[in-house]
Order: structure tokens, then C-alpha cells, then sequence
């Protein structure tokens, strides 16, 4: 039943986008629409006072153009499907707040403004960002650490691991020194299995799509393979399998001596910690050259339909996008701005733990977190998701064996949905 359910919502999604992506613009609008600008966002617990004091700078400075805000999206899944119906209706808002991976999936059938000839187009780390949408707040893996249990196990919480092979070894000792009720790594497979994935993918120098080609490579080639050694490694170490509100529990509390998460729940962390132990923060570990992280966080993008005067739509995207704008993000919420600018001098806003680990997060490190072409493309996390289950629960496991299973199915569903060198797939009619 819910893998019908997951195929239903799949076919609802392209025909949705296709209905969007034909759709003439009309060009009859109400008194004063050219001057108002329509923005939806999504996470209002997160980025509503945000959004609200950019909003109200941005009419003080432009007296003649009104910023509208539409009911914002409990997360990234629903703000998608929120603007595909929009789409369909030809009530898109001007200026749309998305995830990357949702980023890529409009952008590439034409829900989406190509933003390639504006000033926001650069990518980051070289790494090709999305030319439909511009980061508006990152974040990036950080593995948060037990400084107590670290000690107990005989390791300077100051001195980060150079591998993930170091990581399972020191995983051993902690349970070890510690026993058996205090567990060693835990990894967010079950809420974010593609992210994870790229993490290990990312720290070896892998890419989820080939430049040269188009096609997705991040089940193949000696890149995955090695991650997948890594994954496998930290599994038969002890890794810890639970939800990701069980595992924050088990942190906090002292049980659990490494978490891997990001950045943007470090004021969580730090609540419900409580003091209760000395915390530490490393950056996962970089295996090759042209090694990085994949970003979480969000975009700015540019739907198709809005009925904006594009040149008051952009000038509000130039204000979200704007440094001291990049500040408030970063203070309000615990997310990076995009600008290196604003990203510098950020680091104030963090506290003493995190700023020299944060402080290294290069843009030259930096990767997109890429989505999977084509509309079944939908279904790759959760491919990934039960790969990785499966390590974890059955460690004895052949792992070049699963990463071969997935890599054939991820095939299946992406077959004849190559993405161009240039990034953009063809458009679904």
C-alpha cells in the first residue's frame, strides 16, 4: 500500500509539473499587482521571523512595492506540492523558498526561472550549484561528540578523526572503555538517507551525477565503493539504529558519544544537553582530493506564472539574498549564510565550540545536495534508506554486494534520464 501510494504521488507530481511547465502566463492582472511581490516559504517556526523582518526592511527601502506573504509550507515536501498545485492553478507565487534536491527536480521541468544569467548563478565549491535556484541558508555535516566519553576512551576531543575507518576504531573503544549501554555513532538514515549517503559519497570524492556524462555515479566507480566500505566500517562498529528524536535523546542524555548531524540543530543540542557534559564538534572526515560536504539548507528560487513585475521579484530576491540579510539567518536560526562575506562574520553569532569548526567550511568544500533525475527519481532516498538499513542491522553483510543491488535499481528508475552536462533535463510534456 504505501509503495502505491509513493507510485500515485510520483505520477501526480509529473503531471502536475507538466500542466505547470505548458501553462501560458497571462498577462491580466489586478490594479497594483505589478507592484506586489507573492513569496511562500516554508518552516515558519524556523525562517518566519526571518522572512517577515527581510520583508519589512525591503518596503521601507521600495515604498512603491508590497511584499505578500502566502501560508507557509510545514516543510520542504509540502512546499513543493504546494507550488505544483499553485502552478496548476496560475497562482504561483513570485519568489519561492525550496530544499536543493526540490530546487532540482522543478528546475529541470520548467517550474522554475533559469537564474543562469543573473548575478546569483555562481556555484559553489565549483561544483556546478543549481542554475534555478540561489542558496539562501546552508547547513553542513558536522558529527557532535561526547567530550567526557572521549576522554574516557583514551582520545583528545580536540583531535578530529582523518578517516572513517579511524572513526569505527575509536567507535570500539568507547563501548569498551564505556560498556555496553553507551553507544558510538549514530547516522540520520532514517530521515536523511540521500544526505547521509553524500556525505560518505562527498568525503571520497565522489560526485551523485558525472559532469561528463549526465548520469547518475553514485553507486558506481571506486568513489562509492570506498564509501561504501566507510559505511560498512562504522556499522560493524556498533552503530547505534534508531529515530533521529531517539538518538538526539541518547546524546543529550550521555549515552550515545557521537551524533552526526549539521550545524542548524547546534541550539538544540546545546538545550537539551543542559550542561550534563562537555561537548565537542569535528567535521566528517575528507578521504581524496576534491573532497567536501554536501549542504543542506535552502534556495531562493523564481517560479514560472508569477505575476510580478520580474524586476520587483528580483529586487526582493537580491534583499534575501543580500549579506546583512546572510546575518540575520545565521543569528535568528543557526543556519550559514551563502555570501563568504556574511559567512565570516557569521562565526560571532556561534558558540566558542563551533566557531573554528565552522570556520572551515571553505567554499571549495562545499557540494550540492543533488537530487535524482527524472520523476522516479523520487524514490532513490528511500532505495538508499533500506541499503543502509540493512548494513546497519546485518553488519556481516557483503557490502559491495548491496551497493551493486542498489546501483542496478537506481538504474532501472533513472534509465533514459540522463542529465545534460549543462544540468537541465528535458522538459515533460
Amino acid at each position: 500500500m504505501a509503495e502505491t501510494s509513493t507510485l500515485l504521488r510520483v505520477a501526480v507530481i509529473a503531471a502536475l509539473l507538466a500542466a505547470g511547465s505548458c501553462a501560458p502566463r497571462t498577462d491580466a492582472t489586478e490594479p497594483g499587482a505589478a507592484d506586489r511581490v507573492v513569496v511562500r516559504y516554508p518552516n515558519p517556526a524556523t525562517f518566519g521571523e526571518v522572512q517577515e523582518t527581510v520583508a519589512a526592511r525591503f518596503e521601507t527601502a521600495n515604498p512603491g512595492i508590497d511584499v505578500r506573504f502566502l501560508a507557509p509550507a510545514p516543510d520542504y515536501d509540502d512546499m513543493t506540492q504546494a507550488l505544483l498545485r499553485g502552478l496548476m492553478a496560475g497562482k504561483a507565487p513570485d519568489v519561492a523558498v525550496l530544499s536543493f534536491p526540490g530546487a532540482d527536480h522543478l528546475g529541470e521541468r520548467g517550474a522554475l526561472r533559469d537564474l543562469s544569467a543573473t548575478e546569483w548563478s555562481r556555484s559553489l565549491g565549483g561544483a556546478g550549484g543549481s542554475r534555478y535556484c540561489a542558496p539562501f541558508a546552508l547547513s553542513a555535516p558536522v558529527i557532535y561528540v561526547n567530550a567526557d566519553l572521549m576522554r574516557r576512551a583514551g582520545r583528545d576531543p580536540a583531535d578530529p578523526p582523518d578517516s572513517w575507518q579511524e572513526v569505527a576504531a575509536l567507535g570500539r573503544r568507547l563501548r569498551a572503555a564505556s560498556g555496553p549501554r553507551t553507544q558510538a555513532l549514530w547516522l540520520p538514515i532514517d530521515s536523511l538517507p540521500d544526505w547521509t549517503w553524500q556525505i560518505f559519497l562527498n568525503g571520497r570524492g565522489g560526485e551523485v551525477i558525472d559532469p561528463s556524462t549526465g548520469r547518475v555515479s553514485a553507486f558506481r566507480g571506486p568513489a562509492a565503493e570506498a564509501a561504501m566500505a566507510d559505511v560498512a566500517a562504522v556499522a560493524r562498529s556498533g552503530l547505534y539504529v534508531s529515530s533521529s528524536n531517539q538518538a538526539l535523546q541518547a546524546f543529550t542524555a550521555g549515552r550515545l558519544a557521537m551524533l552526526v548531524g549539521s550545524n542548524a540543530v547546534l541550539d538544540r543540542v546545546l538545550a537539551q544537553t543542559g550542561g550534563r557534559f562537555a561537548l565537542g564538534l569535528w567535521l566528517p572526515p575528507l578521504q581524496a582530493p576534491g573532497a567536501g560536504y554536501p549542504m543542506g539548507g535552502n534556495c531562493v528560487a523564481m517560479p514560472v506564472g508569477g505575476e510580478a513585475d520580474p524586476a520587483a521579484a528580483e529586487a526582493y530576491v537580491r534583499a534575501l539574498l543580500a549579506p546583512e540579510t546572510g546575518l540575520l539567518v545565521a543569528r535568528a536560526t543557526g543556519y550559514l549564510p551563502a555570501s563568504a562575506e556574511a559567512r565570516a562574520q557569521s562565526l560571532t553569532a556561534f558558540p566558542p565550540v563551533a566557531r573554528e569548526v565552522l570556520g572551515g567550511l571553505s567554499e571549495d568544500r562545499l557540494r550540492p545536495w543533488r537530487a535524482y533525475p527524472g520523476a522516479r527519481g523520487l524514490r532513490v532516498p528511500t532505495l538508499i534508506r533500506r541499503t543502509l538499513e540493512r548494513l546497519a542491522l546485518d553488519p556481516a553483510a557483503d557490502e559491495l554486494d548491496l551497493l551493486d543491488r542498489l546501483a542496478r535499481k537506481v538504474d532501472t528508475l533513472t534509465a533514459g534520464e540522463p542529465r545534460p552536462p549543462d544540468g537541465r533535463l528535458p522538459r515533460e510534456t
